[in-house]
């Protein structure tokens, strides 16, 4: 099977205030934010690579393997579904690393749903306990802007926005 090209747009946040230090380490935020389809970093996935999760990048910047949050997406992914991993994942970026754009998490999001569409293992709130178990808060709506408020790891579209019916994940802050 040739390998397929995903692509996986960020965010732009319009408001953002810091809140309370958590004893987690997290705070407490508030935001409104607009997710962009362009530029977006471009995920090429291999399904029939040797057995295991194998994550390259074009950046020096971005962790490989274990550490980078696709690789973390991914496995979680295949635990909860009870799939044999064997996927070799590339990832072209054009969104700048650690630039607040939600590139990492945007990429992490962007695997699971090109697993879940694979696949069709799991569903939305499975897919989001992942997510927020690599650090990533969901929203519905990659579109249209969201919302986010508190530590709750979940996110709303903003009311005024029409809907939509597709996710995309953004890390949460430390």
């Amino acid at each position: 099977m040739a390998p397929q090209r995903f692509f996986a747009g960020g965010k732009i946040n319009l408001f953002l205030k810091t809140e309370r230090l958590r004893a987690d380490g997290f705070h407490d935020i508030s935001t409104l934010f607009l997710p962009f389809s362009r530029p977006a970093d471009i995920l090429t996935v291999e399904w029939e690579a040797p057995l295991g999760i194998h994550v390259t990048a074009s950046s020096p910047d971005v962790p490989e393997g274990k550490d980078n949050l696709v690789y973390r997406a991914a496995m979680r992914y295949a635990e909860a579904a009870g799939i044999a991993p064997n996927w070799s994942i590339h990832i072209e970026k054009h969104l700048p690393v650690a630039a607040g754009v939600g590139g990492g998490s945007a990429d992490a999001g962007c695997i699971l749903a090109a697993l879940e569409k694979r696949y069709t293992r799991l569903g939305g709130d499975a897919l989001f306990k992942i997510a927020a178990s690599v650090w990533m808060f969901p929203f519905s709506s990659p579109e249209s802007p969201g919302r986010r408020r508190d530590a709750a790891r979940s996110s709303a579209p903003w009311k005024n926005s029409p809907s939509r019916r597709s996710y995309s994940f953004f890390r949460d802050f430390r």
